[in-house]
């Protein structure tokens, strides 16, 4: 772990930031939500359809596969870890934390709080997701944050199989109608300028 990382996470503690694990998300599913909606506005990425999330939660919680880890500061939420286990590792797939949490570090302890979680039940590996090698760009930051909780990257190629072309052109639209900055990436995938 990085000197800065562990820095951070006593910053969290001092600043009062209590962390509390559900083993049932789907009890929180409106907090979640709320908080991931206000860091995807603030932050301009693309979130899904709050169907969407409690679908996961609650295929997930009847598999006992998965928690949600809330951060919070005078006894409100202010950030967010959804972390569904499979086999050996924890995948922590969502995440959202408020400009106040930020300010406060919470997701520093929040993670950590989640990896101790983790290991409790005996998972081995923690999977932080994507994180780009870039020294500047949109991710920048959040590589960072994940980075800096140790581990080693691991490359997993990526593609869209396309079935019907006119389909995944709609699906496209309809994602840029949505995020914008999603469009300009996959242009820069693609190579279309």
């Amino acid at each position: 772990m990085h000197p800065k990382t562990r820095y951070n996470i006593r910053k969290a503690e001092k600043n009062d930031i209590k962390i509390r694990i559900f083993e049932k998300p789907t009890k929180k599913i409106n907090t979640f939500f709320n908080i991931i909606k206000k860091s995807a506005e603030k932050n301009n990425f693309f979130i899904y359809p709050k169907s969407y999330y409690c679908k996961i939660f609650e295929e997930s919680e009847k598999r006992n596969s998965s928690f949600l880890a809330i951060a919070y500061y005078k006894r409100k939420p202010v950030a967010v870890n959804f972390v569904l286990l499979s086999e050996k590792t924890a995948s922590f797939l969502f995440s959202g934390v408020l400009e106040e949490g930020r300010n406060l570090r919470s997701s520093y302890l929040l993670r950590w709080e989640a990896i101790k979680r983790s290991k409790k039940l005996k998972m081995t590996k923690a999977n932080f997701g994507a994180v780009t090698k870039k020294e500047n760009g949109d991710w920048q930051g959040f590589s960072k944050f994940k980075q800096g909780f140790g581990g080693y990257y691991v490359s997993y190629p990526f593609f869209d199989l396309i079935g019907k072309s006119l389909f995944y052109y709609l699906y496209l639209l309809q994602r840029y109608f949505k995020n914008k900055h999603f469009l300009n990436s996959i242009k820069k995938k693609v190579g279309i300028t």
